[in-house]
């Protein structure tokens, strides 16, 4: 029975040990989990010490089965909480994820919305644009430097028939 206890409690510990280590890659916290996975580690050794002498016979001091069982119900919750842990982390990294792909979205959306917006200085009589530097530039250019706007030129008729008169097919 005494042998029986250990060997479960050490499988469950090498268990919680490999899950604790894997838990490393997803939340990036090496320290609290090696410190975790190193007082496992020492535990398990002590039982795989006794589960030898068990079994070879070189036991001198016999463990209570009370201790042992106490031993074993330690070596259960600690696995049950990593196990259980592993899906909170795992929503927290996702949930990180998504916040950080959130939050290029709206920058991406305010850089858009930052050139589209604002007054723009015109004159009244030529129409071009004057910019930050002072600068009068074509309406076509300007809009072509601050947006993803590019232009294509044509008459409407009002101008065709003021230009080109006679020669404008109404």
């Amino acid at each position: 029975m005494l042998a029986a206890i250990l060997g479960f409690s050490l499988l469950l510990q090498i268990i919680t040990i490999y899950l604790s280590l894997k838990l490393i890659s997803i939340t990036k916290w090496k320290s609290a989990w090696l410190l975790l996975a190193l007082g496992i580690v020492t535990m398990g050794i002590r039982r795989a010490m006794i589960f030898s002498g068990l079994l070879t016979g070189d036991l001198i001091d016999m463990p209570a089965v009370s201790y042992e069982l106490i031993g074993l119900i330690g070596s259960a919750l600690m696995l049950g909480g990593v196990v259980f842990v592993k899906p909170i982390f795992l929503s927290i990294v996702n949930k990180e994820r998504e916040q950080r792909e959130l939050a290029k979205k709206l920058q991406d959306a305010f850089l858009e919305i930052k050139t589209l917006s604002g007054m723009i200085p015109i004159c009244a009589s030529c129409k071009k644009i004057r910019d930050d530097k002072g600068c009068w530039h074509q309406i076509e250019v300007y809009v072509r430097d601050h947006s993803d706007a590019e232009f294509t030129h044509g008459l409407c008729p009002d101008c065709a028939k003021k230009l080109y008169g006679e020669f404008h097919k109404a």
